[in-house]
């Protein structure tokens, strides 16, 4: 059985596909070839190189500035804690009570409420927030 598939034909040929560019794709290849285009890949590859290493410096920054706010929560004028435990456990043992009975308007609206005095807490820790995104954060200890 197997003999009738093979030895049917005396020639045999090796097939071969070639993906060949045309139009725009064409010149945009050719101008890959330009050492211009090849000097842009270049810094394109270094940029990217470079911005792994100082997105840790960011990271650092970031991590320190969080660390040292968060350590300073005590207002100034009053020299209370600006978020004290209670509020967590207050916030905590709400949103337990919304969890258990969330179809609850009155429980649902306390729970929002808390949520919104704490967060109100929370930004009013993180002064001067607006360098953190720029490139003054790297830059401001920089000698000229």
């Amino acid at each position: 059985m197997l003999n009738n598939f093979t030895n049917q034909y005396s020639l045999s040929k090796t097939l071969r596909f070639e993906l060949k560019p045309v139009g725009e794709t064409a010149d945009y290849i050719e101008d890959f070839k330009s050492q211009q285009l090849k000097d842009f890949v270049q810094i394109d590859q270094q940029r990217a190189s470079d911005y792994l290493e100082i997105k840790k410096i960011i990271d650092d920054y970031h991590r320190d500035y969080i660390e040292s706010s968060l350590s300073s929560n005590v207002n100034a004028e009053t020299g209370e804690m600006i978020i004290s435990f209670d509020d967590f456990n207050q916030a905590f043992d709400a949103y337990k009570k919304y969890k258990s009975n969330s179809k609850d308007k009155i429980i649902t609206k306390v729970w929002e409420d808390i949520q919104k005095d704490l967060r109100k807490k929370l930004v009013s820790l993180f002064p001067n927030k607006a360098s953190l995104f720029k490139k003054e954060l790297i830059t401001k200890d920089i000698p000229a």
